[in-house]
């Protein structure tokens, strides 16, 4: 009896040992990184005169894009290798982004909604486009 189960036992730990767990990764990147260099002179002032903001055209923001995929900006603004994420507030300055089809804005103005002076330094913004499907 004792052969039986330990033959049983051989077979049944051969079989699970030779089980073969496979995972498929797709390891194509589709998410897209764009830097572009924003000169100071590229700040226009809003239609209230109290903000300033730039406009970054991102082609690959397409409609089908806009929709479906989401949009992330950080900017560098103190050092060119940091990148600080939007939105947010940086030495008393409000930095905020909005996006469309084909475009990104980026916005500069003063937390408590005064009228604010038009930036005095060239930035880089780093706009980044993640694919996703939209579930309905």
């Amino acid at each position: 009896m004792k052969k039986y189960l330990l033959l049983l036992l051989s077979i049944t730990a051969i079989g699970l040992s030779s089980c073969k767990k496979e995972v498929i990764a797709n390891n194509q990147t589709t998410n897209r990184t764009i830097l572009v260099n924003v000169p100071k002179e590229n700040w226009k002032a809003t239609s209230d005169n109290k903000s300033w903001f730039t406009t970054i055209t991102v082609q690959e923001n397409d409609a089908y894009f806009n929709k479906n995929g989401h949009v992330v900006v950080a900017m560098a603004i103190d050092d060119p290798n940091v990148f600080e994420a939007l939105p947010q507030v940086y030495k008393n300055i409000a930095y905020t982004f909005d996006s469309g089809i084909g475009f990104v804005n980026v916005y500069f103005s003063d937390p408590a909604g005064n009228a604010i002076g038009k930036p005095t330094f060239n930035s880089t913004v780093k706009v980044t486009l993640i694919d996703s499907y939209l579930i309905q």
